[in-house]
């Protein structure tokens, strides 16, 4: 792991403990910072730091930018579910709730 990504990984998990104390300003820049570095790296650390950074715009209501965030992680799930982890099933369960409802498909 070269230094780049050491430091995306560090930064990734200050900011999932900041998402946790709901200090949400601050994991966003962090994780802004990390994210690009994690996708270079191809690192397994890029789904939580998706999901972190999804989970602290939802918080904050900012819906329309956690949206592409939890895409992303639906994607990443479909060509590589082993990086789907149980706090990543519960971020993407909390996307799905905040999705609103879809009308029933008329029958023909």
């Amino acid at each position: 792991m070269v230094l780049a990504e050491q430091t995306a990984v560090a930064e990734a998990s200050l900011a999932k403990l900041y998402v946790a104390q709901r200090r949400n300003t601050e994991a966003e820049a962090l994780l802004e910072q990390a994210i690009p570095v994690l996708e270079i790296a191809d690192s397994s650390m890029l789904a939580v730091a998706l999901n972190d950074l999804a989970e602290a715009y939802q918080r904050d209501g900012r819906y329309l930018r956690a949206e592409p965030l939890y895409s992303r992680l639906l994607i990443l799930a479909e060509t590589n579910p082993g990086v789907i982890r149980d706090d990543i099933r519960t971020g993407l369960r909390d996307y799905v709730q905040m999705l609103p409802p879809c009308s029933p498909c008329a029958t023909s």
